[in-house]
C-alpha cells in the first residue's frame, strides 16, 4: 500500500446561482440602518422602513430554517428515517448575506441499524476580533461501508459481484462495516481583508469489520481477502487519533456560499498522532484552488484544482 498518495483532482462545472446584490453588504450597523432611516422619524415609522427595506432588497434577518426528510429504502439496510436541519441566525440583518451563526443537524437510521448523528456549528461573530470559530460532531455507523481496494484503478474489480442477474451477485464483497466518531474544533484568524490563518484540532476513533449483516456475514468480501494477505495489518482494523492542523488561506470570493466571481486559495498542514500507539503516525499536506468567473446572466464557470501528499504510515481505516 502506497503511504505516500498524492492524487490531482480537477473538476469543471456550470453553476446556476441565484441572485446576489452588486453592492458590497454593509458590515457596520450604523451604515445598515442609514440606508432606510431618515431624521425626525418615530420608532414606529422606522421598524416599518426597516422592514420595507428588507422586503426590497431580499435581507433576511432573525432565524431561518431549512428543514428536509431522510427517507428512503435499501434491500440490504431497510428503510432510513430521519432528519437534517440547516439553522441560520442573521440578527438584525446588518451583515448580510453573511450570517452570525450557522448550525446544521442531521440524525438518520436504518431499520437494520445503520445509522447517522452529527451537528456542525459556524460563526465570525462568537470569539473576539472576527475570529471563525467551527464546531462539529460526527457519528456513523456503516454497516454497508464501501471498500473497492487500494491505489484506486489498478485494483480489480469483477462486475459479477454487483450485477444482480449474475450467479455471483455480492454486494458484500465491495462493503465492510465501519464505525466513526469525530469532534472537531477550527479556528480562523483575519490577518486582512482577504488573508485568514488558521488553526485546530480534530479527534477521531474507527473500528473496522466485514460486514456484519446476518445474510452477508459467511459471504466473501474483499475486506477479508486483505486481512487474510496482511494489506489490512491488525494494528489497522480500528484506532484513535489526534490530529493537529495549521493553514493559510486567501479568499476574494464575493460571496462564500454561491460564488459568482474571484477565488480561493488554501494550503493547510496536519500531523496527526496515533493514541494507541500503534505506529500509526503521519503527516499531510493538502492545497487547493477555487476559482469562479462570471460567464453572463445568473451561469457562473467554476473549478476546483487540488492536491494532497502524505507522510508516514496512514493506517487503512484514516484513507
Amino acid at each position: 500500500m502506497n503511504k505516500g498518495l498524492t492524487f490531482l483532482l480537477a473538476s469543471l462545472l456550470l453553476l446556476s446561482v441565484g441572485e446576489t446584490r452588486a453592492e458590497e453588504p454593509k458590515s457596520e450597523k450604523s451604515d445598515y440602518r442609514s440606508a432606510f432611516i431618515k431624521e425626525g422619524m418615530s420608532g414606529k415609522e422606522r421598524r416599518q422602513a426597516k422592514r420595507d427595506y428588507e422586503k426590497l432588497h431580499k435581507i433576511k434577518t432573525g432565524w431561518n430554517f431549512g428543514p428536509f426528510p431522510a427517507i428512503s429504502y435499501n434491500s440490504d439496510l431497510g428503510f432510513q428515517y430521519g432528519a437534517l436541519c440547516d439553522i441560520f441566525y442573521y440578527g438584525d440583518g446588518s451583515q448580510y448575506p453573511d450570517y452570525r451563526h450557522k448550525f446544521n443537524v442531521e440524525v438518520s437510521r436504518y431499520t437494520k441499524g445503520e445509522m447517522l448523528a452529527h451537528i456542525f456549528y459556524d460563526s465570525k461573530y462568537l470569539l473576539p476580533g472576527g475570529m471563525r470559530l467551527t464546531v462539529a460532531a460526527t457519528y456513523l455507523g456503516a454497516q454497508m461501508n464501501q471498500f473497492y481496494g487500494f491505489n484506486g484503478f489498478a485494483s480489480p474489480y469483477n462486475y459479477d459481484f454487483v450485477t444482480k442477474k449474475s450467479a455471483l451477485y455480492n454486494p458484500s464483497f465491495y462493503a465492510n462495516d465501519r464505525k466513526m466518531v469525530r469532534a472537531l474544533f477550527d479556528v480562523q484568524a483575519p490577518v486582512s481583508k482577504n488573508f485568514t490563518v488558521m488553526a485546530g484540532v480534530t479527534f477521531w476513533h474507527f473500528t473496522t469489520d466485514a460486514v456484519q449483516l446476518k445474510k452477508y456475514r459467511d459471504a466473501p468480501s474483499l475486506y477479508n481477502i486483505y486481512r487474510e494477505v496482511g494489506l489490512i495489518r491488525d494494528n489497522e482494523v480500528g484506532g484513535s487519533h489526534l490530529d493537529f492542523k495549521i493553514g493559510a488561506l486567501y479568499d476574494t470570493r464575493d460571496h462564500e456560499l454561491a460564488p459568482q466571481r474571484g477565488y480561493c486559495f488554501e494550503a493547510v498542514g496536519l500531523v496527526s498522532t496515533d493514541l494507541q500507539g500503534s505506529g500509526n503516525g503521519f503527516y499531510r499536506l493538502m492545497a487547493s484552488w477555487r476559482h469562479f468567473i462570471p460567464i453572463g446572466g445568473r451561469v457562473v464557470l467554476g473549478y476546483r484544482v487540488a492536491a494532497q501528499e502524505t507522510f508516514g504510515n496512514a493506517p487503512f481505516y484514516m484513507l
